[in-house]
């Protein structure tokens, strides 16, 4: 386990365990050495910015990712509690060697994990990953020089050139509309509301009490039940709902009805495609998108790029291929135009902007009707749990069966302890059959590993 540092999305376990205070000092020191090696002789001192959401681990964490980091000579900017995306800008602003996020994004509390980008403000690739984990498996005690790093705490400012930034890529006006706004109890909590209200918008904050423990748990974007109830109760142009570090955004209409992650992409694409903005007329996402969202897409003539789950494939493929817009199924939508990840704040003013600019409701541009009946199941396993030969057979006797009709994909998580089944087809009884199918054989080899 220990040379498969990096999961899907950074280093992610639970907190106090996988995440101790003594392995992530030594993930920081490797982390240290690598930017010593990776960065060369600087005029000036290296440096890493650091910022978090509202698990109760946090500080510990950041605590020993600091002692790490100052030991090899490195100085560190704080800026406190802050969606991940703002570091990913801050990181480049700032000209920072590496960005770090200790967060486990949409995970409950006892998760947590730490996400890392680049000077330039994309999430670090598989390459320099492998290259930090030569470094935390040497476990060298050989730091940078013999210069301490500095700690600056730049809290205050870190927020205010985050929101700057924003206001100034989408430009919003506003008359005194309400939204309602789910904070997730997460890094949201202290901007968002306050943000949109300077805006001139009426708001409706829920969960934006964060306190430690209840990030993410029944709210946000993870469950969207109450946010629905207060768009429709208060009349609301839209509701918002962010996750845990607000990385991504999932809508809820004027008529309080969720709009996943791929009807909002379809949504923005084709709004793109209308105005001349989608340039090479292509999108990326990922083999987990509806498929009714890719067969609807190409029968208006737009291309689509397919990546391995993750937004920062997504990012990568976009990056490559001169791409303006891609996007998850999960609500992570990314507009290379603005931004070099996910940003959830930032997809909630593209969407404002957007029904502002048609001066139609959201329940009048959303497209429903093409998205193909689906069950996502998750199932606990143990880190070790491996997709055996037997199952993959069962999963590809099902897929021939459907044929076009729709498709079976199973996968292990790579940010949490779960095997994930996801079932789509045209009809929803199959759909349902087949999930309770797989959700059996997969039950029963995950308790065999257990027990």
């Amino acid at each position: 386990m220990m040379n498969d540092l990096f999961g899907t999305d950074g280093i992610r376990g639970f907190s106090n365990e996988e995440l101790s205070p003594e392995r992530i000092l030594r993930i920081a020191r490797g982390i240290g050495n690598y930017i010593i090696q990776y960065a060369g002789d600087s005029e000036s001192n290296h440096k890493v910015i650091i910022g978090y959401d509202t698990r109760q681990s946090n500080l510990m964490i950041e605590h020993a990712l600091i002692a790490g980091f100052t030991s090899c000579g490195i100085d560190v900017i704080k800026v406190g509690i802050l969606p991940t995306p703002a570091i990913a800008f801050l990181t480049k602003k700032y000209d920072c060697d590496l960005g770090i996020v200790v967060s486990a994004s949409h995970n409950p509390y006892y998760y947590n994990g730490i996400k890392i980008f680049d000077r330039y403000g994309y999430k670090i690739t598989k390459e320099e990953e492998k290259k930090i984990e030569q470094h935390y498996n040497q476990n060298n005690n050989k730091f940078g020089n013999e210069t301490i790093g500095e700690v600056l705490f730049w809290e205050a400012k870190g927020s205010s050139d985050y929101l700057d930034y924003l206001s100034v890529s989408v430009p919003i006006t506003n008359e005194g509309s309400k939204l309602v706004i789910d904070c997730a109890n997460g890094a949201a909590s202290n901007i968002a509301p306050k943000y949109f209200k300077d805006l001139g918008f009426e708001i409706v904050s829920i969960n934006d009490r964060p306190d430690g423990k209840n990030i993410n748990k029944a709210c946000g974007s993870m469950d969207t039940s109450l946010l629905e109830h207060q768009v429709k109760s208060s009349k609301a142009i839209m509701g918002i709902a962010f996750d845990g570090d607000a990385d991504r955004c999932i809508l809820v209409d004027d008529q309080g009805h969720r709009l996943t992650g791929d009807e909002m992409l379809t949504m923005i694409a084709l709004y793109y495609k209308d105005n001349g903005e989608l340039f090479n007329n292509t999108i990326a996402t990922t083999i987990m998108t509806n498929l009714g969202l890719i067969n609807h897409i190409i029968h208006y003539g737009i291309e689509i790029e397919i990546t391995p789950v993750g937004d920062k494939n997504v990012t990568m493929c976009m990056k490559e291929n001169q791409i303006v817009l891609g996007g998850e199924s999960s609500g992570h939508l990314m507009f290379s135009k603005y931004s070099t990840t996910s940003d959830g704040l930032l997809t909630a003013l593209l969407f404002i902007q957007m029904i502002q600019t048609l001066k139609q409701p959201i329940s009048m541009l959303r497209k429903a009707s093409f998205m193909y009946p689906n069950k996502l199941i998750n199932i606990p396993c143990n880190a070790s749990w491996d997709m055996p030969r037997y199952i993959q057979a069962k999963i590809e006797k099902v897929q021939t069966q459907l044929g076009d009709r729709g498709r079976v994909f199973i996968r292990k998580s790579g940010t949490e302890h779960l095997v994930r089944i996801l079932v789509e087809a045209h009809d929803l009884n199959e759909v349902m059959s087949i999930s309770k199918y797989f959700e059996e054989v997969i039950v029963k080899d995950t308790l065999l590993i257990r027990n």
